[in-house]
């Protein structure tokens, strides 16, 4: 199998496994892989869909597509998003920043201040019916304080301090304990039957992220401004994620990751997006990423190192090198090689014995090759 259909596979059924309540994976490891896949071929559909199929529960078409997020993995790289947004700006334009909570996101339907449906946002076109079981969260409501109706969508997710309450009732009832807070939401969210599963649910939170009217026509349609979206969401009682507004010229990326990492639960990065509604309208979409909106990812870890020599493997069609480098601590784990893809990629990062080059590594994802110049974006460990 070469090294593409071999991405392929590992993607998709890590998707299969997440949205099945049976996580394979951190949400880090699954996005180098995808990285790793473009890179290797940029079409590549596997690569580029939003979600996975639904395999779990009631299919249901959503009201409206639920787009995925640009990730931006350095602050360097936040000048595409500039640029791209930079047309479309006037001398007031105001962005809004908001965490990415790393969690399961659900939406809430409401016919008349009634909660009728709650579905997985699935492929992005069709979710799962998970409407019984979201109903334990304690902050969903089952009825509104007023006849709204609409759909809600926001995350699902659980605090550090109760996450380390699940861990104790499943050391109670003698259960395998969970490693991340993440996977375990998706778990009490999707899986079938799990034991005190009121219990657990109640651990769970929620955090709006958007608000749309019955009616509109797209998801832009519902207010002006994004933060009317959240401020309509106080209005009827939810609690949305954090956020703040600010221009261009005040932007501060770093400061912004150092906030979300202080917070008792897990987040993903920062969510950056144009506020006027219109503005982000006009800017539209590519593929299955809105352009008015890009999510800046904690900075991973790297240390720079030596490469000591080049060996080859034969794959199924041609000769793949690998790089072997002077040994180093990456994350807890010991490294000293790494899969160099093709002759091109090698060039490209100068990986030639005696030639320093930039290893990465987040979240127990496997090594990374990356010219040496890149260091300076990334958190030296």
């Amino acid at each position: 199998m070469d090294r593409i259909a071999e991405l392929e596979q590992i993607i998709l059924d890590a998707k299969v496994a997440y949205y099945n309540g049976i996580p394979t994976m951190s949400d880090a490891q699954f996005d180098a892989y995808v990285r790793e896949l473009k890179e290797l071929d940029p079409t590549n559909v596997v690569a580029n869909q939003v979600g996975t199929p639904v395999v779990d529960g009631t299919k249901v078409d959503l009201e409206y597509k639920m787009f995925s997020t640009e990730k931006t993995l350095t602050l360097d790289a936040m000048d595409k998003y500039w640029r791209r947004v930079d047309p479309y700006l006037d001398g007031d334009s105001e962005f809004v920043g908001s965490q990415k909570i790393d969690g399961l996101s659900i939406n809430l339907t409401y016919e008349q201040g009634v909660l009728i449906r709650a579905t997985t946002s699935g492929n992005g076109v069709v979710g799962s019916d998970k409407t019984e079981r979201v109903k334990l969260i304690p902050d969903v409501l089952l009825t509104l304080n007023s006849t709204w109706s609409g759909q809600i969508s926001g995350e699902c997710f659980m605090t550090d301090a109760n996450f380390t309450k699940l861990n104790e009732i499943l050391a109670s009832e003698g259960s395998e304990q969970q490693k991340t807070s993440r996977n375990s939401t998706s778990g009490l969210i999707n899986a079938g039957t799990i034991r005190n599963i009121e219990q657990k649910m109640a651990l769970l939170s929620f955090r709006v992220w958007g608000v749309y009217e019955k009616g509109i026509s797209d998801i832009f349609g519902s207010y002006d401004f994004y933060t009317d979206q959240l401020n309509k969401a106080v209005e009827l009682g939810f609690v949305p994620v954090d956020h703040w507004t600010f221009r261009k010229c005040e932007f501060d990326g770093q400061k912004d990751l150092d906030y979300i990492a202080e917070l008792e639960y897990e987040n993903d990065g920062v969510v950056y997006r144009l506020n006027r509604q219109d503005k982000a309208r006009q800017l539209g979409a590519m593929d299955d990423y809105l352009n008015a909106v890009t999510a800046l990812k904690p900075i991973p870890e790297g240390k720079v190192t030596t490469v000591t020599k080049i060996t080859w493997m034969q794959g199924t069609q041609e000769l793949s090198p690998i790089v072997w480098y002077e040994p180093i601590d990456l994350g807890g784990a010991i490294c000293q090689k790494t899969a160099g893809h093709s002759v091109k990629n090698l060039i490209d990062c100068a990986a030639f014995p005696g030639n320093q080059v930039f290893i990465t590594r987040s979240g127990g994802v496997i090594p990374k090759l990356n010219h040496v110049s890149k260091a300076e974006n990334y958190q030296l460990s």
